[in-house]
């Protein structure tokens, strides 16, 4: 959800980025050209997405895998200019995400934690329901 710092399946420009099930009007393999490493494990799916600097965005997580596991996450963090993001949303062992940044100077993949942290609320109360 670009622009926002809570969850809003309504704003401009939300919606599925990646599924790995069928169906969804996503965005599954997008390439802007980011510099790798793409994974490519079984069941993984990526895409990538350009966004604005120095506004929020929010990512929603929601993961299954056989034994109805599920897996809820979310996370929001305001992108610097020049700067390329890679995150990577994970149910195997602990449902997280990981936000990595590779700095406009180049160099290499340095996870970092995404600011503000900590779990986000719906924006509109009524969406709850």
């Amino acid at each position: 959800m670009p622009g926002r710092d809570c969850l809003d399946w309504n704003a401009p420009g939300a919606g599925v980025m990646a599924s790995a099930k069928s169906g969804f009007p996503d965005h599954n393999g997008e390439n802007l050209g980011m510099p790798g490493p793409i994974y490519s494990w079984a069941g993984a799916v990526s895409s990538e997405l350009l966004v604005p600097a120095n506004k929020p965005i929010a990512f929603h997580y929601l993961g299954r895998l056989q034994y109805a596991r599920q897996c809820f996450k979310t996370m929001t963090f305001v992108p610097r200019p020049g700067v390329d993001y890679r995150v990577q949303a994970s149910i195997s062992e602990d449902c997280s995400f990981q936000l990595d940044e590779l700095p406009a100077n180049g160099g290499r993949w340095v996870a970092v934690e995404p600011k503000p942290d900590g779990k986000l609320s719906m924006c509109n109360a009524m969406d709850n329901f």
